[in-house]
């Protein structure tokens, strides 16, 4: 099993490394696959694997795998990685992520599912998790508010602003993975509610079944078990990294695009 303190630690340092190099321009997810492909064959030798067949969906790969012997034959974890940027929306692709990685639980041996999330500090801040430092929004009835004086009080859910995400009631935030994403301050598991979602989240789980053979878990639990910051708070100009790992609820209910098409 992969140590995910270790991984967040391997990747934010070497991701800082290469700014201080000046060679972030340079950056995307496939070039924070050499320092994640260095750190599993370091840890994990041989065992380690890149770009794998996806073990119940044959057309998908999955971007990490560390298999349980050499043969390649069991698998020990498996690993989806985003790098975030302040320029693109990246919400559908971390669910089709979560839902490609509950989907792979059920073939893991002795390891873990993981969803790794790096970013500068800025724009984890604005797209990802809040540490309470400064807004978290600059819509709606939030504009201008530091994060103590909303309800939330910066516990740091994984947020993504969308078009919806202007309330009526006053300082109320509504975030798109609010209850899907561990919370950053959390110790505990979240539980994740797919047949329950509401709204847009509900149409992009919809997107990812389609993407999967049209099925999917009606719940999961996700949990932050690795996270590396330079310092108490998150620092605007320097990278960090988030890993969660992902669990298929029990006892294990499948739901198709048609229960996510009809409405409550």
């Amino acid at each position: 099993m992969i140590n995910p303190q270790e991984l967040a630690e391997a990747v934010s340092h070497w991701l800082r490394f290469e700014q201080l190099c000046k060679r972030n321009i340079l950056f995307n997810e496939r070039y924070m696959a050499h320092t994640i492909g260095q750190y599993l064959i370091g840890s994990h030798g041989e065992r380690a694997g890149i770009e794998v067949p996806h073990p119940s969906l044959p057309r998908r790969k999955i971007d990490f795998a560390v298999y349980a012997d050499e043969k390649n034959l069991l698998l020990d974890d498996v690993i989806e990685t985003k790098l975030v940027s302040s320029g693109r929306d990246f919400r559908q692709e971390i669910y089709d992520d979560l839902v490609r990685l509950e989907l792979a639980c059920s073939a893991i041996h002795a390891g873990g599912a993981w969803l790794l999330i790096a970013g500068m500090g800025g724009d984890i801040k604005k797209w990802v998790v809040s540490d309470g430092s400064e807004e978290v929004s600059d819509s709606g009835d939030t504009k201008g508010k530091h994060a103590d004086d909303l309800p939330i009080k910066g516990d740091g859910f994984v947020i993504l602003p969308s078009s919806e995400s202007k309330s009526n009631k006053p300082n109320q935030l509504n975030y798109p993975f609010k209850g899907i994403l561990a919370p950053f301050s959390s110790d505990d598991p979240q539980a994740v509610d797919v047949k329950g979602a509401e709204g847009e989240s509900r149409e992009f789980w919809r997107k990812s079944f389609e993407k999967c053979d049209g099925n999917g878990p009606s719940s999961f639990t996700t949990h932050l078990q690795g996270r590396w910051l330079f310092d108490d708070a998150i620092d605007d100009e320097r990278w960090n990294c988030m890993v969660w790992r992902i669990s298929s609820s029990t006892p294990r209910e499948t739901i198709n695009t048609a229960d996510l098409t009809s409405h409550q």
